[in-house]
């Protein structure tokens, strides 16, 4: 089950609440894993409470990021491999089952173009989708639900950049939505999935909006 996702501290530190909260409702700092300073944690999911992923881009000051998967056990972080040894930051993950693992993100292959990837495997062995073919995409956050599975990202095409929702069914991958709202986050779960993001505004600016679909509707639907 997806908790959440976005920017985490390098070191997993979690602020503590007021010391006047009820103990039981308290956040405590989880031991720190192991990792390069200038590391990028950029999602979390969780299948309870001894089973805990991370996920981001590993580097140093004077090197760049390279794919880096955790694995909180209820009482360590240990380090899960990644076949994927280019220089690419994990932006996205959803996590089904300890052997159900998705995981997106992206690498530069030229300047100012990024060229995203999709993994799935089992916690040892991994597989590109390739779902995307080759064109040019930056990928934000992934979500899976049985045999479908929904993309988040931009599609570049210099000089625009399109964000897009793209969706599979375990055949084939099409674009359900796309346009000039931001898509942000996404979860997925009994037939339904709903993106968080924003919608540009008439004037200026932008509205916070959350999106949802049921299969096998094929129209999605803002909600207030």
């Amino acid at each position: 089950m997806k908790i959440t996702r976005g920017v985490v501290a390098s070191l997993v530190c979690v602020a503590v609440l007021a010391s006047s909260a009820p103990a039981q409702e308290r956040w405590v700092q989880m031991p720190a894993p192991s990792l390069q300073p200038y590391t990028r944690l950029n999602a979390i999911a969780a299948l309870g409470a001894d089973e805990v992923w991370v996920a981001g881009g590993e580097g140093t000051r004077s090197s760049s990021l390279l794919p880096v998967l955790q694995r909180w056990d209820g009482s360590r972080w240990k380090r899960v491999p990644i076949d994927h040894d280019v220089e690419v930051e994990v932006t996205g993950i959803d996590v089904k089952s300890g052997t159900d693992i998705w995981l997106v993100g992206n690498h530069e292959e030229r300047m100012f173009h990024e060229r995203s990837f999709v993994l799935h495997g089992d916690g040892t062995r991994w597989q590109d989708s390739g779902l995307l073919g080759s064109r040019l995409q930056a990928v934000r956050d992934v979500a899976a639900d049985g045999g479908h599975v929904v993309l988040l990202g931009d599609s570049i095409t210099v000089p625009r950049i399109l964000p897009y929702a793209l969706s599979w069914d375990g055949t084939q991958a099409r674009v359900t939505m796309s346009g000039t709202a931001a898509f942000e986050s996404v979860v997925s779960a009994a037939g339904h999935t709903r993106i968080a993001g924003a919608k540009p505004r008439d004037c200026a600016g932008s509205l916070p909006a959350v999106w949802h679909r049921a299969r096998p509707a094929s129209s999605s639907r803002t909600c207030p």
